[in-house]
Order: structure tokens, then sequence, then C-alpha cells
């Protein structure tokens, strides 16, 4: 299979279905385009939820220990955020909180408390497993 058949077939992919294929830039990164996340969020009926989970590995002297811990839970939506999003999370401008605000908007004190479980379950997980809690 031919890197240009499918680049073909992928670019054919996201046009037909407006699926969120990665789309190929001309420097020949990856990314995933908001776009086809929007219209996900207009052609379903009822909310769409986002739930990340971040995994983490921890090696030490005593072994090696894995876990995977619930992120943020967003709504994604199909209107972007009108004033763009952050360098990097495309989809922060598509994304909002549970109580309505677009993640992308929310101020770094904001986005620290609404991360603070995460938070707190990456912490008791790396101290439980050093022996220090």
């Amino acid at each position: 299979m031919s890197k240009a058949w499918l680049a073909r077939k992928r670019k054919r992919q996201s046009e037909s279905s407006g699926a969120p294929w990665p789309v190929t830039k001309p420097a020949g990164r990856q990314t995933r385009e908001p776009a086809g996340y929007a219209a996900l969020a207009e052609r379903t009926p009822g909310p769409v939820w986002l739930q990340y989970y971040t995994g983490v590995a921890l090696i030490t002297e005593s072994g090696t220990y894995t876990v995977e811990i619930p992120d943020v839970r967003l709504r994604l939506v199909s209107v972007p955020f009108p004033e763009g999003t952050r360098p990097g999370f495309p989809l922060d401008s598509i994304s909002v909180t549970e109580d309505g605000r677009y993640y992308c908007a929310l101020s770094d004190e904001d986005r620290t408390e609404y991360n603070a479980p995460f938070e707190r379950a990456f912490t008791e997980f790396i101290l439980s497993h050093l022996g220090l809690v």
C-alpha cells in the first residue's frame, strides 16, 4: 500500500463522512481537525461527552506500577469558541465544561480547580507507591 494511496483514502473518508480522520498537513505532520468533531456534535441527538484518561507508569526498584486516571470530562459542541483556542489543543475550542464554559476560555486558576480531582488522584498514586502515604 503506497503512501499516496493511503493519503487519498483518508482524504476521501474525511470528506465523505465528516469524521475526524487524521489530516496530513503540507509539512507532513498529522493533526485532528476540530471540524469533524463539531459536525459529530451537531448531528448527534443529545449531548456528546468526552471523558479523557491519563495513563501513568511509575517504575521503582520494587516494581512497575500503572494506572489510568480519569481526567477532565467535557461536552463536545458544534459552535467553536469565537476567540479561538490554546495552541496545541484544537479540541478545546469546541469543548465545554459541565457548567457551560468553554474549556479554552478558563483562566489558569479555573483550569487548575477543574483539574483538581485528577491532580489529587495522580499525587495519591505516586505517593502511595513510593511509600510516602
